[in-house]
């Protein structure tokens, strides 16, 4: 008899015991590809122009903003990151990446900057159209829509419109990309 009172307590004991699993963190993927150029400025060491450009970024969707303004939130991404491949040469981020949400009544803008080997730094900025993100994503990671997205590249350095630029052996370069943008 008294075995039987003492099974449910034990399996209580036991159930209380064990750690309760909390779930998981999704993370968001962002995708930007294409073909870089035109040359808006620089003397593009790498020969990137007319070639194919990508960057990965992954952001767990939990994360919180560094910074944020009514209309811009700045996340600090982990070291790894962020994924570039610009003309062929691929590289993760070594150290911590920046990536800032901006909304804006002309496009929702997206710009992230990573640190590579060899103190090569790299940052893309993508114009989406404006509406692309919900207000929530100044307050984590979300996915815009629709994607993807076309990429139009700027017309001119520090212009509007898709750019990728990169610091290498101390030259800065600063491309339009024409590509998409997906999540």
């Amino acid at each position: 008899m008294q075995r039987r009172r003492f099974l449910p307590f034990s399996a209580l004991l036991v159930l209380g015991m064990c750690p309760l699993a909390a779930p998981a963190a999704t993370n968001l993927t962002i995708t930007l590809t294409g073909t870089l150029g035109p040359l808006l400025r620089g003397s593009d060491p790498l020969s990137a122009n007319g070639q194919t450009g990508t960057i990965v970024i992954t952001a767990s969707e939990s994360l919180k903003p560094t910074k944020t303004t009514p209309t811009s939130a700045t996340y600090t991404l982990p070291s790894g990151s962020v994924l570039i491949n610009v003309a062929g040469i691929a590289f993760p981020s070594t150290q911590p990446s920046t990536m800032i949400v901006e909304l804006t009544s002309t496009a929702d803008i997206l710009k992230v900057t990573a640190a590579g080997p060899l103190s090569a730094v790299v940052t893309a900025k993508a114009y989406l159209a404006p509406g692309s993100w919900p207000k929530s994503a100044l307050q984590h990671p979300t996915a815009f829509s629709p994607s993807p997205q076309n990429l139009t590249p700027a017309a001119a350095a520090n212009g509007s419109g898709s750019v990728i630029k990169y610091v290498f052996l101390n030259s800065k370069t600063e491309l339009g990309i024409t590509g998409t943008a997906s999540n």
